[in-house]
């Protein structure tokens, strides 16, 4: 009788052994790892100008690390408050008492609504792998209409890209809603499969202001600027399910016949 109880717990032990091994060789498959950019949080160059009183710092020029998407060629080579323009900005405490991480965010700010979208791109060093998911999570940021600046009021949308090369290979197009004077994080995400045909390509990303008219603001107006923070990338395996399942497989014939042995 002791001998077939300890034949029992045997089996239990080997079945529970079974599970953690099966759960741990999920829980390795998931582990992300982070894939490096160039200044994701704007920090530099640390700002210290101050055109527009009581706003905070900032410049005009396309954040260092980060290239300009400009496909209709709205930025001028000598931006201003009187133009459309990119850049950094320290932000006040009158515009965002808080912001996602450090001191600093990246602004792209354009006129008119509906003229064109432009963007901050950067591509990594990271070449896309099969059965990989690249997972990209952006601050997003809507600069409020406070007084005085009546024209920041609306939000004329964001958009996230991942791309392969200069391919988009997934979007997210304005699905988080981001309040007035608020900040949300957003995702795109995309998993190569083993036979990808983007596999061997270069991964980067495009973080876009798409200057939609969309009549967000007071009297029909519109929010012209956009700001972003906290990038961040991510590479996550994902084991190919023939693999998982030969696990399961396997551990529940190793089971059924240490149980007929009980049995009989």
């Amino acid at each position: 009788m002791f001998s077939k109880l300890g034949t029992i717990c045997s089996v239990s032990i080997s079945s529970l052994s079974l599970c953690l091994l099966i759960g741990s060789i999920q829980q390795k498959s998931a582990q992300a790892a982070i894939i490096s950019l160039e200044n994701p949080g704007f920090e530099i160059p640390e700002q210290t100008d101050q055109p527009f009183p009581g706003a905070g710092f900032f410049d005009f020029n396309t954040p260092p690390g980060w290239g300009l998407y400009d496909p209709n060629g709205l930025i001028p080579e000598d931006a201003s408050l009187a133009t459309s323009f990119t850049g950094g900005w320290k932000p006040s405490v009158a515009f965002f008492p808080t912001i996602p991480e450090g001191d600093q965010i990246g602004t792209i700010f354009l006129v008119p609504p509906g003229a064109g979208e432009v963007g901050f791109t950067q591509n990594s060093d990271t070449i896309i792998q099969p059965n990989t998911t690249y997972t990209l999570s952006v601050a997003v940021l809507n600069t409020p209409a406070l007084p005085g600046a009546e024209i920041f009021a609306g939000f004329p949308g964001y958009r996230l890209e991942l791309l392969a090369e200069n391919t988009v290979i997934a979007t997210d197009n304005n699905s988080v809603v981001v309040s007035e004077g608020g900040f949300e994080t957003a995702t795109v995400s995309y998993t190569s499969a083993n036979d990808d045909i983007y596999l061997g390509e270069s991964l980067g990303i495009r973080l876009i202001n798409p200057n939609l008219n969309n009549a967000s603001g007071l009297d029909g107006g519109n929010g012209i600027e956009v700001n972003f923070d906290d990038v961040e990338l991510r590479a996550t395996s994902v084991p190919e399910p023939i693999s998982v399942l030969g696990h399961i497989l396997s551990g529940i014939t190793l089971i059924f016949i240490k149980k007929r042995r009980i049995e009989q």
